[in-house]
C-alpha cells in the first residue's frame, strides 16, 4: 500500500524506461543464479539489489551523504533469518537478486517454505499478468529512485517458466537465457532445497510429498517451456549448458551478448573474469543432495522428463 502510494503521488514513476536486454530464465538449480551474478557484474547493466526488492519503500527523512540506507539492515535481517538457505542459494543483502522477491508480492508464486496444494492449482491456472504490471512499476519505483543514465536491466528467476507468456508479453524485446542441466541433478537439488525450507519451517518432513509436490511443479515447468519454444516466434532464446557454464563461462557470455548486439569490452570482461575468479563453485561447500533420498531413480527422472532430455539432452 506505500508502494501504491509512490505512485499514485509521483505519476512520473510510470514513465521510467525499464526495458531489459536479457532474462534468465532458466530451470530451478540449473546454474542461473551463477551466470545472473556473474554478468551482473558489467557495470552497464542495471540489476535488482536485495535490499531492494525486499524493501522498495525509500526512507522518509533525507539521509546524509555518509549514511547508510537502513533498508540495507533490514535486509540483512531477512537473510540471517533465511539461514538455511545459503548452503543452496547465496543470499547477500547488497548483492544482486532475483526479481522474485518482488514478484512474491504478488501471491502467486509457489515457495520452498510451504506446500499447498489448492495453492498451487490455482497458480497453474491463473493469468500472470498482474504479477508482471506490478513486477513493473517496483522495478519503476528503484529506478526512479536512482536517477542516472539509463542502462538496461537484467532480470533473473526459474520462477517465471510457469509464465512465460505473461513475462514475454511485458518484455517482448528480451533476451530469454536458458541455462540446461540434466534434471538427474537439478530436480535432486530443489528437493533438497525445499527439504531446507520445510524443516525450517514446519514440525514434520515428508519427502514423498515434497517430491510428488514438486515434480508436478518442474515437469509442469519444462513442459510450459517447451509449448513455448514450440509455437512463439517472436521471442529469441540462447541455450546455454550447464558444462560450459562451469568450465568456460565467458564463452556463454560472449553469446549472451552477442544475442542482444552489445559489445564486450575489455573493461567488462576484466570484471567479469575477477568475478568469477572470487566466486568459485561451491564457495560456501558443496551442496550435497541425493533422488534417492526421495524415492526416485535414474529411470524415474528420465520418463518424467522425456520430452526436456530428448530435445536438450544434447547440452548436457
Amino acid at each position: 500500500m506505500r508502494a501504491q502510494q509512490y505512485l499514485d503521488a509521483y505519476p512520473e514513476i510510470a514513465d521510467e524506461d525499464v526495458s531489459p536486454a536479457f532474462v534468465f530464465v532458466g530451470p530451478q538449480r540449473s546454474g542461473t543464479s551463477k551466470l545472473f551474478r556473474l554478468l551482473a557484474a558489467d557495470p552497464r547493466r542495471t540489476k535488482l539489489l536485495t535490499w531492494q526488492g525486499v524493501n522498495p519503500i525509500p526512507v522518509a527523512c533525507p539521509l546524509s551523504p555518509d549514511a547508510e540506507d537502513p533498508r540495507i539492515a533490514e535486509a540483512e535481517a531477512w537473510v540471517e533469518e533465511l539461514h538455511w538457505v545459503q548452503q543452496a542459494h547465496e543470499l547477500d543483502a547488497r548483492a544482486p537478486e532475483m526479481e522474485a522477491v518482488i514478484m512474491l508480492q504478488g501471491f502467486m508464486m509457489n515457495t520452498t517454505q510451504r506446500i499447498v496444494p489448492s495453492h498451487q492449482r490455482w497458480c497453474a491456472a491463473a493469468d500472470h499478468t498482474p504479477v508482471y504490471d506490478w513486477m513493473h512499476s517496483m522495478l519503476q519505483f528503484v529506478q526512479w529512485q536512482n536517477p542516472g543514465p539509463h542502462r538496461p536491466w537484467i532480470l533473473k528467476s526459474p520462477t517465471h517458466l510457469p509464465s512465460l507468456r505473461a513475462l514475454h508479453a511485458r518484455y517482448p524485446d528480451a533476451v530469454l537465457v536458458t541455462t540446461h542441466r540434466h534434471p538427474l541433478t537439478s530436480v535432486a537439488s530443489m528437493f533438497k532445497l525445499v527439504e531446507l525450507g520445510t524443516v525450517a519451517n514446519t514440525r514434520s518432513l515428508d519427502r514423498a510429498r515434497i517430491r510428488d509436490f514438486w515434480l508436478r511443479i518442474l515437469r509442469s515447468n519444462l513442459q510450459n517451456f517447451l509449448d513455448l519454444r514450440d509455437h512463439c516466434t517472436t521471442a529469441t532464446w540462447v541455450d546455454v549448458p550447464y558444462p560450459e557454464l562451469c568450465d568456460d563461462a565467458m564463452r556463454s557470455v560472449e553469446r549472451i551478448y552477442d544475442a542482444v548486439g552489445a559489445p564486450l569490452d575489455d573493461d567488462a570482461v576484466a570484471r567479469l573474469q575477477r568475478w568469477e575468479e572470487e566466486n568459485p563453485q561451491h564457495k560456501r561447500g558443496e551442496f550435497s543432495y541425493r533422488l534417492e533420498e526421495f524415492g526416485m531413480t535414474r529411470d524415474d527422472v528420465e520418463r518424467e522428463f522425456a520430452d526436456y532430455v530428448d530435445r536438450f539432452g544434447h547440452l548436457f
